[in-house]
């Protein structure tokens, strides 16, 4: 009963975790519907023979993060498959995508105009997915800062894996 009261209480939509701590490995998963994804899980495990599947006493769920917004769901998925991924952690499922670039970097600025003030004018760093949705990682004042932060924290701009996001610049 406790399972089932524990499962009451998760978020439908989330990044998921089956975790072995004893040997740091991680089963990353992403879903609008938790309970349908573990179903989905249980029965891929019953008829494998795979590592997850020898080390089914170790695991342990956990719950990432909770969703809100569905857009982002797989883009977050992929910042924690490279945090744990870089964190030293063994993924039991690796991302098909893992090896390609998910991203291009793309500076906006926006406010310019003949009605806008210099004040009211801000640059944004953002990364674009292969389906053309934005991700800003930074807001700066200017275009020289933006630029100078964009080079240093995404020296590839075609070839990106990881998320970094800026510290808030445009308050400063």
């Amino acid at each position: 009963m406790n399972i089932i009261s524990n499962l009451f209480n998760y978020p439908e939509m989330c990044i998921y975790g089956l975790i072995n701590n004893t040997d740091k490995k991680i089963y990353l998963g992403y879903t609008v519907n938790l309970p349908q994804a573990l179903s989905r899980i249980i029965k891929e495990l019953k008829y494998s023979n795979g590592k997850l599947r020898d080390d089914l006493n170790k695991l342990e769920l956990i719950i990432i993060e909770p969703i809100t917004d569905r857009k982002n769901l797989r883009i977050k998925y992929k910042e924690y498959s490279n945090k744990y991924s870089n964190e030293g952690w063994i993924l039991y499922r690796k991302d098909k995508y893992s090896n390609i670039p998910c991203y291009k970097l793309r500076i906006d600025v926006i406010g310019v105009g003949e009605s806008s003030k210099d004040e009211d004018t801000k640059v944004e760093v953002n990364l674009l997915t292969r389906r053309y949705k934005k991700l800003t990682v930074g807001v700066f004042k200017d275009y020289v800062t933006a630029w100078d932060w964009a080079l240093k924290n995404y020296p590839r701009w075609s070839n990106i894996l990881n998320i970094v996001y800026a510290e808030d610049q445009w308050k400063s």
